[in-house]
């Protein structure tokens, strides 16, 4: 190849390759769904509002914190933390939540802890929200406490203007399963 051949083809590539490197950029998102960006809706407040009430109790009395994740946790353990304005959406709980970008492993069993307060933090993950139809999305959400963790599928409706949250399978986990 000549070098005026090589130019001419780098010249038609690279503008390729900048547009492929502009996607990725453009936002964090799964790997099937929407991007992670649009979570932070009334309809991942729904989904998470949900999960919030199935929550077991591992350890009834013990305080606990919470932290929300959206989508899914990459292979380096990378995640991205649910803004502070989508977490205050959940202070009618009365449960305490901290951004999941503080939070850190502790002592030798490398407990995920809230630094305030040092003690284990609920970790609920939006992991996929998928649209089926106009109405309709499959929603993959997940809980982690210490070293128990169930993940979970939903189904996310819009009925008379609002989202009505159903599950429909637990998909793994290591916590018993309700009977």
């Amino acid at each position: 190849m000549t070098l005026a051949a090589a130019l001419r083809s780098i010249r038609h590539t690279l503008p390729l390759l900048a547009a492929c490197w502009a996607l990725v950029g453009c936002h964090y998102s799964d790997s099937e769904g929407m991007p992670v960006a649009l979570y932070e809706s009334a309809d991942g407040e729904a989904v998470i509002r949900q999960l919030i009430k199935e929550l077991p109790d591992p350890n009834p009395g013990v305080p606990k914190s919470h932290a929300i994740v959206l989508g899914d946790v990459g292979a380096r353990g990378d995640y991205k933390a649910a803004s502070v304005a989508f977490m205050k959406r959940f202070q009618d709980t009365g449960r305490r939540f901290v951004s999941a970008d503080v939070l850190s492993p502790n002592g030798p069993d490398h407990t995920i802890v809230d630094p305030e307060t040092r003690v284990a933090v609920y970790v609920l993950q939006l992991r996929l929200m998928k649209q089926l139809d106009a109405s309709t999305w499959d929603v993959e959400a997940a809980w982690s406490y210490k070293k128990l963790f169930e993940r979970r599928r939903y189904k996310l409706e819009q009925k008379d203007g609002k989202p009505v949250v159903t599950f429909v399978e637990r998909i793994e986990g290591n916590w018993p399963e309700a009977k």
